[in-house]
């Protein structure tokens, strides 16, 4: 869930690292953007900022804010900035408000592809989006990359 909900602007292509928000334990944090996913991010920023400009000329293009910040800042709610990096393919009308909005593809969908990936690969042990996350953190340790405060 933790990628599924990232924005467009938890993205810093140039400083090479994601603003993940409400993570574990309910706190944000900063996470390093691998270079070998750099060219495929900004990719996925273009294809969210294309999709959100083609929602706007059809009348869309709200998305749901964090908390409260919808009522502190409503105009954000349809700055491109705020858009899903991983937007679904459809739009929904929101019930209490009337805007047609947009948000970000099902946990499904990615448990499915990434079980597709791991069948198509031969792999015989089960894979999850969970397991490439620990995967991930096993060969930043192995690379004795340090990041963030250890604690003891």
């Amino acid at each position: 869930m933790e990628c599924l909900t990232l924005r467009v602007k938890d993205v810093d292509l140039a400083g090479r690292r994601l603003h993940v928000r409400d993570g574990k334990g309910g706190k944000g944090r900063f996470t390093i953007l691998p270079n070998a996913a750099r060219a495929a991010i900004a990719t996925r920023v273009e294809h969210s900022r294309r999709q959100h400009g083609l929602d706007v000329q059809q009348g869309g293009g709200f998305v749901e804010l964090p908390g409260a910040f919808d009522r502190k800042s409503p105009a954000a709610s349809r700055d491109w900035r705020w858009m899903w990096l991983f937007p679904a393919s459809r739009q929904y009308v929101d019930a209490a408000t009337g805007q047609r909005r947009r948000y970000h593809v099902f946990d499904t969908t990615i448990q499915r592809a990434v079980a597709d990936a791991a069948k198509r690969a031969g792999l015989s042990k089960r894979v999850t989006p969970h397991t490439l996350r620990h995967s991930f953190a096993t060969q930043l340790l192995r690379a004795a990359t340090t990041f963030g405060r250890c604690r003891s």
